[in-house]
């Protein structure tokens, strides 16, 4: 055997007895812990701890240290991609408001040209009143 464990007999069984009783593997070959509330065995010589309620294994240092570094860049690449995000948003936003201040330049200079127009107008006809004006001066001289 390569793991050995004993639990605590309670107080009142011990009356002659050795107050610690093998604990036995189960059906997989695993041995139970009441007190971490998981499965220990001896898996390619090393001691592994088995979660029954997840189902899996918890990883080992190494393994644990593999998976952090792997969270972590997966951290870092949403951060990266979060960040690309916002500058996409960043430069839409800046496009939309450069549309915005050319179209609202646009139609300033519409308003004006539509305002210089009437005012033509108007100049044209107070020419042709005062060409009228001077015409009957003329023929009434």
């Amino acid at each position: 055997e390569q793991l050995r464990g004993y639990r605590l007999r309670p107080a009142a069984a011990t009356r002659g007895l050795s107050l610690y009783r093998l604990v036995r593997e189960n059906r997989a070959g695993r041995r139970p812990s009441e007190v971490l509330g998981l499965e220990l065995c001896v898996r390619e010589g090393e001691l592994r701890f088995y979660d029954p309620s997840s189902g899996k294994f918890l990883y080992t240092a190494p393994e644990s240290q593999v998976r952090a570094r792997e969270a972590d860049a997966e951290r870092q690449r949403a951060d990266v991609a979060q960040a690309h995000a916002k500058i996409e948003q960043a430069h839409a936003h800046a496009e939309r408001a450069r549309a915005d201040r050319e179209r609202a330049a646009r139609q300033a200079a519409e308003k004006r040209m539509e305002i210089e127009r009437t005012e033509r107008e108007a100049a044209t006809m107070r020419v042709a009143e005062l060409e009228a004006q001077l015409r009957a001066i003329r023929r009434s001289d």
